[in-house]
């Protein structure tokens, strides 16, 4: 669960504010946003070779189908290649250029947003291997996170 959590408090920290496209519907009352294009500034704003691999390979997963699942892979990709905070860390760099895509409130324009990569480097000391072959990341996931889990 502690893992299912973490993708989805990021994930909504991603969605926090953004008006990118509308990709597709997860419910008559709500539309997800697709984050690929923030994921595309990442790829071009950074110098690491690593990040056209994840690109790619979340791209060419077979049982991916949709964006918001390419997305999903991607994070978990970088997550287990550790640069996770690095990328996190172009998108607080560059705020002022995601100005466009983000609504003035966003959390990722906030001053405190930059507290986030520094609190992602302490995942690095953890080696993550996901898999990702059976994975279903296309879907809605429940948000619902209870936090008596990590409040004992």
């Amino acid at each position: 669960f502690p893992l299912k959590h973490f993708f989805i408090v990021f994930e909504h920290i991603l969605l926090h504010g953004y008006n990118g496209k509308k990709s597709f519907s997860i419910s008559t009352s709500s539309n997800r946003k697709d984050l690929w294009p923030i994921i595309d500034f990442i790829s071009r704003k950074s110098t690491d070779v690593h990040i056209s691999e994840i690109s790619i390979s979340s791209k060419e997963m077979t049982n991916i189908r949709t964006s918001l699942g390419r997305v999903r892979a991607w994070l978990r990709l970088a997550l287990m290649q550790k640069r996770l905070a690095d990328y996190f860390k172009i998108l607080v760099e560059h705020k002022d250029e995601l100005k466009d895509l983000y609504d003035h409130e966003a959390l990722l324009l906030s001053d405190e947003s930059i507290i986030i990569p520094g609190l992602l480097v302490g995942l690095n000391v953890l080696d993550f291997n996901i898999c990702l072959r059976e994975t279903t990341l296309d879907h809605p996931v429940e948000s619902i996170i209870h936090y008596s889990l990590y409040l004992r």
